[in-house]
């Protein structure tokens, strides 16, 4: 017979071993262009984090198992493997060094460039044996001097074409007129990204300068770009570039007409089927509430690929057929980490995701949040800053990084934890953050308008000194602090304002501190100085240093620990007396 315990004393099946160890992740989806073939990049925990290239349908992984099938340029990586007519190719994160094999059982790898870091693959249309491919030379290892450098690989000659001129750069004038050279631009008013041939004279992109991403074509025998919608649509069509993968739209016919896309409203996903040339869009009907990495499958049998997931099912590759206008088919295709799933969790325990808009007082500004509930009460505080609401919305984090979305994560808590939501209970509120988002939550604790609404709070490798970072950040984020917190090279007051180890003597709140050893996007020398400080002056931290993780933890051990490390931490400072051990 079942009974209650009070929040966080009773005893779940979603324990820190299954969820970190036994369950995968998808990264990416890759469609061989010539067979069809649906592969994906399935990340596992329980193999020390390694990136396996695995084909959908069959589960057969392609490549060895000392292979990890990642890459570091820009740091995040993203994009490390492409598959055509059978032959994979994919940068092995151990050497930096791009290899092909064929997908067949029993093909072994060959070594196709030296140890550098390369990613964003493209096949030759007509020569196959060249890839069209992004290299990052870390030679001289400092923001200013590492380069980057569109490249043209020759699988078979085993070499590297640096002298090749741009295939296609894109400028935004202050009008929405956007312009295509083959010269270096800049995009001034917008950004502009996701770039593909849909035909032989077209191609496809997404830009912002309506204010939102959406579709944009170039005719190449006219000269000129133009948006696909006669108006702007409010709604986001793509999102960020983090990672150089995670497409957004993918083709669905044999002219190159019509596409499927995926934009974001409410807190969810939504698919949409687009006529490129007439504009035309329909909502198409779909259960996945987050839909990543829309690919192409088969343009003759209006087929398309995308990771996808419900809101009690876990994400999955699935493989969408166009029916109608407004209609399609979902087929999932088995993977690890659905056995998994659904072994160990069930649908019961999942708490469903609400978008919610807020008012924040005093001037009504929307505060875009979503809310899970009624199992496990979270709360995601998308920030004035955050993607997926427009640009405008985004927008308000220029120049206050450090401000807004740290007052707008104070009045969330403060908003649902009061009538008329009375959502949540106001003396058990944790805040936890990752790297900018723990830069967030370090100012909640110090620096803000409200720092004692949070009973607890666990940091992982926040940012602490944003000045000292300006100075050891890798080169992909090295010039927009001063875009988002103020500020010149020779003026780093507003850094230091906003820079929470100026404030650590203000956090009274009980902090738990996790950080990868290998971390180049903010150094473990960030964390030490945070727990140092707050320490010293007498303050309940903790501090826990995992080898070998870097930005991001991905091993089975680290992760394991990491769960039951930071719900112990909840436990002792919530005062919880009938917790398990």
């Amino acid at each position: 017979m079942s009974g209650r315990a009070p929040y966080g004393t009773w005893k779940s099946p979603i324990i820190a071993e299954r969820v970190s160890g036994s369950s995968t992740s998808i990264d990416d989806i890759i469609v061989d262009a010539v067979t069809s073939v649906v592969y994906h990049l399935e990340g596992r925990p329980a193999d020390k984090g390694r990136c396996v290239l695995v084909e959908s349908l069959t589960g057969c992984e392609i490549v060895p198992k000392d292979v990890n099938v990642r890459s570091g340029v820009h740091e995040y990586g993203g994009a490390a493997a492409i598959v055509h007519d059978g032959v994979a190719y994919y940068s092995n994160f151990a050497d930096n060094r791009v290899y092909k094999i064929g997908v067949k059982e029993g093909s072994q790898p060959e070594a196709v460039t030296p140890g550098i870091s390369i990613c964003g693959f493209d096949i030759h249309p007509v020569h196959p044996q060249f890839l069209v491919s992004v290299l990052e030379d870390h030679t001289i290892d400092s923001p200013l001097t590492v380069t980057n450098t569109l490249v043209i690989i020759d699988a078979e000659a085993k070499t590297i074409d640096t002298s090749t001129t741009s295939l296609v750069d894109i400028t935004v004038n202050t009008s929405s007129e956007v312009a295509f050279s083959n010269s270096t631009t800049v995009a001034d008013e917008g950004s502009n990204g996701y770039i593909s041939w849909v035909n032989m004279d077209t191609l496809c992109f997404v830009s912002d300068v309506s204010g939102f991403i959406n579709p944009w074509t170039y005719s190449v025998s006219t000269e000129k770009a133009s948006p696909v919608f006669s108006s702007p649509v409010n709604e986001d069509f793509g999102s960020a570039m983090w990672l150089m993968c995670y497409f957004p739209y993918a083709i669905v016919d044999e002219d190159g007409k019509v596409a499927v896309f995926k934009a974001f409203r409410d807190g969810r996903s939504i698919l949409y089927r687009v006529d490129l040339g007439t504009g035309e869009r329909q909502e198409v009907q779909s259960p996945y509430v987050v839909v990543e990495s829309v690919r192409t499958v088969s343009r003759s049998q209006g087929q398309f690929a995308f990771l996808g997931s419900k809101v009690d099912e876990s994400q999955k590759v699935i493989i969408g057929s166009m029916m109608d206008t407004d209609q399609a088919s979902f087929t999932s295709l088995n993977t690890m980490s659905d056995e998994v799933n659904r072994k160990f969790f069930d649908a019961s325990l999942v708490s469903i995701p609400q978008g919610m808009t807020l008012k924040v007082p005093l001037n009504d500004e929307p505060l875009q949040v979503i809310y899970y509930s009624p199992h496990n009460p979270a709360l995601d505080v998308n920030y004035g800053g955050s993607t997926g609401y427009g640009k405008a919305y985004m927008d308000r984090l220029k120049q206050q990084w450090g401000k807004v979305d740290v007052e707008d994560c104070i009045a969330a808590a403060q908003i649902l934890s009061n009538p008329p939501y009375s959502l949540i209970d106001p003396r058990r509120i944790v805040i936890r953050g990752s790297s900018a988002g723990g830069f967030t939550l370090l100012n909640c604790l110090s620096n803000s308008s409200n720092p004692q609404i949070f009973a607890a709070a666990t940091s992982l490798f926040a940012v602490v000194d944003v000045e000292r970072l300006v100075r050891d950040i890798h080169k992909f984020e090295s010039q927009y602090m001063f875009l988002l917190a103020g500020g010149s090279p020779t003026n780093t007051e507003p850094l230091k304002a906003v820079s929470p180890i100026n404030h650590f003597d203000r956090i009274d709140c009980p902090l738990l501190i996790l950080q990868g050893e290998k971390d180049r996007v903010v150094p473990k020398e960030q964390a030490e100085i945070l727990y140092e400080s707050v320490k010293k002056r007498g303050g309940i931290v903790e501090y826990k240093l995992y080898p070998g993780e870097g930005h991001g933890l991905r091993m089975k051990e680290t992760l394991c620990d990491a769960f039951e490390r930071e719900f112990e931490f909840y436990q002792r400072v919530l005062g919880f007396r009938d917790a398990p051990p």
